[in-house]
């Protein structure tokens, strides 16, 4: 939410619906590609778990510490509404203005519902 309300207060009125450099469309496609593909791709990758289960796991001492050490991460649901709630908004609060943003906040809510 402070994402696209940042965004719109530190563009300038005449580079809003401008496309260029520097200007707020471009922004906007950018915050929508880095949600899209950014936090879904950390999800479904899990590095730090792959890392504890293929590496630290298999050098555990004891079946308890390799027990800790395979179990998944802890999953947060505040954290999946708040994403879904954020998602949401940028794509109400941008679509006057760039109509593309309906789209991809449906395409971001769609991969988002997957990857859980």
């Amino acid at each position: 939410v402070n994402t696209a309300i940042v965004l719109t207060i530190i563009t300038p009125f005449t580079q809003t619906v401008s496309d260029g450099p520097g200007h707020l469309l471009p922004g906007v496609a950018g915050i929508f590609f880095a949600d899209i593909v950014t936090s879904n791709a950390l999800q479904l990758l899990d590095p730090v778990g792959n890392f504890k289960r293929h590496v630290l796991a298999p050098r555990a001492k004891t079946q308890e510490a390799m027990n800790v050490l395979m179990q998944g991460q802890v999953y947060y649901l505040a954290e999946r509404y708040t994403n879904v709630s954020k998602i949401l908004f940028l794509a109400l609060w941008y679509c006057p203005i760039y109509p593309g943003a309906l789209f991809l906040g449906a395409l971001a809510l769609f991969i988002s519902y997957f990857t859980d």
